[in-house]
């Protein structure tokens, strides 16, 4: 959450700044596909972002569903809980953990969803 809440404030103040633009896409790669589909929620109002019309939503590569099975590196169940450790709440967050997982509110809340559908363009790669 914390890195999608910066990147909503980065967003936002660019857009103050060029006041010209009509039209805002995203690319996200891993990672940052899920920061952008947080700061989409956090800017849309009115059915727009920022003031901007929604252009494109592109993610590559982006664990949209947690990291409980598919993951490039084999990690056992038993170290899931201890994503913490290493990587902090994004580990948290990433492996599905706590009482009410972020991942889970992003793919079922219509904050996130209603942010996804005004959007002219979604498209979502992955490779399995």
């Amino acid at each position: 959450a914390a890195g999608g809440a910066r990147l909503s404030i980065e967003v936002a103040e660019f857009v103050r700044l060029h006041p010209a633009l009509d039209t805002i896409s995203f690319v996200g790669h891993s990672l940052g596909g899920l920061y952008a589909r947080y700061a989409a929620a956090v800017l849309l109002s009115g059915g727009k972002f920022a003031g901007l019309r929604g252009g494109a939503f592109t993610t590559t590569c982006s664990p949209h569903l947690g990291l409980r099975r598919f993951t490039s590196t084999v990690a056992p169940s038993a170290l899931h809980p201890m994503a913490w450790a290493v990587l902090g709440q994004t580990g948290v967050d990433l492996f599905l953990r706590g009482r009410d997982p972020l991942l889970l509110e992003m793919a079922t809340h219509e904050d996130f969803l209603g942010a996804l559908k005004c959007f002219e363009r979604r498209r979502a790669y992955a490779n399995l």
